[in-house]
């Protein structure tokens, strides 16, 4: 399957986004995560600003400063 975003209208816009995709992939279908570099631990991606907000607040919360 090739489907590209809709913003991606050009062979120069669709290079730039297939280079950005390569940093990332999906687990199980349904979360995606970034590839670090260097060997690093992948980061999930976290899409929806509600739920960021409540993972920041969880953190600090039992973590602390």
């Amino acid at each position: 399957m090739n489907i590209m975003p809709s913003h991606c209208e050009n062979a120069m816009e669709q290079k730039s986004f297939i280079h950005k995709a390569k940093n990332f992939f999906l687990h199980n279908r349904d979360h995606l995560w970034k590839i670090e570099p260097k060997g690093k631990i992948p980061c999930l991606v976290v899409l929806e600003v509600d739920c960021r907000s409540a993972l920041v607040a969880e953190v600090h919360n039992d973590v602390g400063h």
